[in-house]
């Protein structure tokens, strides 16, 4: 009888940890989008913990990690559970500038960013508009003969 009771007892202890631990988070999500609206899709989100001159790791739904790298997915949005605290989020996407913002994370809300990335006039000029996976496809440039 007395066995029952200690297991019981750590069950409800162990309940009541796991649903402390789940509310002392909150969560980021949000969408990324180019100045007209259109999604842009398979962009790059890094979230990182900012705290001054800790070295120890943050507590995320992800496992314990002082930095996150995201992608969004094909609707361009992208969701997190982070520990309370603040938080650096840069956005980057090819062919546009990024954008860094700083969020505050509280326990049990959601913070809700929408990122509006605008073309990057410089990458156009240098690169034009084509994108390249492999290095293969790249072509070749060849230079003018001397005269």
């Amino acid at each position: 009888m007395r066995a029952n009771f200690t297991i019981i007892c750590l069950l409800v202890g162990l309940a009541i940890f796991v649903r402390a631990d789940k509310t002392s988070s909150g969560k980021l999500m949000g969408a990324v989008r180019d100045s007209e609206g259109a999604v842009i899709a398979n962009s790059i989100v890094l979230v990182h913990w900012d705290c001054p001159g800790a070295d120890a790791p943050r507590r995320t739904a992800a496992g314990l990690k002082q930095e996150l790298r995201l992608t969004t997915g094909a609707r361009g949005e992208f969701s997190v559970a982070l520990a309370q605290g603040f938080y650096d989020v840069a956005v980057f996407a090819h062919g546009f500038s990024p954008v860094a913002r700083k969020v505050r994370i509280r326990k049990g809300q959601t913070f809700v960013e929408q990122v509006k990335l605008s073309a990057d006039p410089q990458e156009g000029a240098e690169f034009g508009d084509d994108f390249f996976t492999e290095p293969s496809q790249v072509p070749l440039i060849s230079s003018p003969k001397p005269k």
